[in-house]
C-alpha cells in the first residue's frame, strides 16, 4: 500500500502540472530506501533513484539488525516460519525488473539496517549492467551525520539527479559517467562505467585508506594527488562483420581537467593477491577480437590517470563523444575514495 501511495502522489503531482512525467526520480532513506528499492523492481517510470540506507532482503536485514524485531512485526512471522512472505516483500526478489540508474548510500556503522542490504542492491545492479554507484561513509550509522558527510552525500545526489533528469542530449551538454555513447562511425556503442580513485600497491603519493577530516581530506598519502581508475565498456553494434578486431591505443584515451590541462593514462590495473598493481609501458593497445561462437565484439578495459586530490574534467576516448567525471575523497564500495 505504501508504494502505490507514493505513486499515486506521483500521479496527482503530475496531474497538477508540478511535475515532468518524463523526468521523475525517487529518492528515500531508511524505510523510504526499501520503498525505492521495491519501487525500482516495479516500475521504470523513474529516471534515476537514491537509495539511502535501506533493506533490500528482509532476511538480511533480520540477521545484521539489532532491531531485528521490526522484521516480525512488518510480516508477522520469522522467516524460518513463512520463507514465502518474506521473499514476497524483499525488493531483491524483483531484481530482474530493475533498470533504474541507481545512486546507493549507507553508513559503515549501521546496526540498524545492515549494510550488507545495500552491498547486495550494488552487486547485482553492477552484474546487470544498471548504473549504479555505491557510496558508505566511515563512522556513520543509520544516516549520516558529520557535517562533511553529510555536504558530500548532498552534493552526491544533486550531481546524480542532475545527471539523469537536467542534461539533454541536443544541448550539447557533455555526456555523464553511465550514458551509452555512438562513436563518430555509428558503429561503437561506449559506456564509462565509473571513475573513481584507488590505491595500488607501493604508491606512496594516492589516498590512505580512510578518510581524514583533521588534514583537510587528503588522506595518509597526503601528497596532493590521486590515481583515478577509470572503467569502461565498448561493444560493436553492427555484428554483420565478425571476423573484425579492434584496436584502441591507450595513447587515444585523454583527460582534460577544469585547467585544461590534458591528461594521458599512466597505464593500467592489474589485480593480484593483496591488492592492485600499475602496468606501465610504451604504445600500450587493447586489441580486442570478436567472441568464436556468437561473433559479437565487446569488452571492458580499465585505464589509470594520476591528478589532483580532487576536481573534475572531461573524458575522451578516440571519436567518442566526451563524458564529464569528477572524483573526491569519500569512499566507494570496496573502501578506496570514489568519484561525484
Amino acid at each position: 500500500r505504501d508504494y502505490e501511495d507514493v505513486l499515486s502522489g506521483v500521479d496527482w503531482c503530475i496531474e497538477q502540472g508540478l511535475a515532468d512525467p518524463d523526468r521523475i526520480g525517487v529518492l528515500g532513506g531508511s524505510y523510504g530506501g526499501y520503498l525505492v528499492n521495491w519501487a525500482i523492481g516495479h516500475t521504470d517510470r523513474f529516471r534515476a533513484a537514491i537509495s539511502m540506507f535501506g533493506i533490500f532482503h528482509l532476511q538480511t536485514d533480520f540477521s545484521g539488525s539489532r532491531l531485528s524485531r521490526w522484521e516480525h512485526d512488518y510480516t508477522g512471522a520469522f522467516y524460518w516460519e513463512d520463507p514465502e512472505i518474506y521473499r514476497r516483500l524483499s525488493p531483491g526478489s524483483y531484481l530482474e525488473n530493475i533498470n533504474t540508474p541507481t545512486l546507493i548510500i549507507h553508513g559503515d556503522d549501521d546496526d540498524n539496517t545492515s549494510i550488507n542490504n545495500s552491498r547486495e542492491l550494488y552487486k547485482a545492479l553492477l552484474h546487470r549492467g544498471v548504473p549504479t554507484r555505491f557510496v558508505h561513509y566511515p563512522r556513520e550509522g543509520h544516516g549520516i551525520q558529520e557535517p562533511g558527510h553529510r555536504l558530500d552525500e548532498l552534493r552526491r545526489c544533486l550531481a546524480w539527479m542532475d545527471s539523469y533528469m537536467r542534461r539533454d542530449d541536443s544541448s550539447g551538454a557533455p555526456f555523464r559517467v553511465g550514458d551509452r555513447l555512438i562513436d563518430a562511425g555509428g558503429r561503437l556503442e561506449l559506456m564509462v562505467v565509473s571513475a573513481e580513485a584507488a590505491l595500488f600497491i607501493g604508491d606512496k603519493d594516492s589516498w590512505g585508506e580512510e578518510y581524514h577530516e583533521d588534514d583537510g581530506g587528503h588522506g595518509s598519502g597526503g601528497q596532493g594527488s590521486v590515481l583515478l581508475e577509470v572503467v569502461m565498456t565498448i561493444h560493436d553494434l553492427d555484428p554483420r562483420a565478425p571476423e573484425e578486431s579492434l584496436t584502441l591505443y591507450i595513447s587515444s584515451i585523454r583527460l582534460i581537467d577544469r585547467d585544461g590541462t590534458s591528461h594521458v593514462p599512466l597505464g593500467v590495473p592489474m589485480d593480484v593477491p593483496g591488492g592492485k598493481v600499475l602496468v606501465q609501458g610504451e604504445e600500450m593497445r587493447i586489441v580486442q577480437h570478436p567472441d568464436r561462437d556468437t561473433g559479437v565484439l565487446a569488452f571492458a578495459l580499465r585505464v589509470v590517470f594520476r591528478l589532483p586530490l580532487r576536481g573534475d574534467g572531461i573524458l575522451r576516448v578516440a571519436d567518442f563523444p566526451v563524458v564529464a567525471v569528477h572524483w573526491s575523497e569519500s569512499k566507494d564500495e570496496d573502501g578506496s575514495p570514489d568519484d561525484g
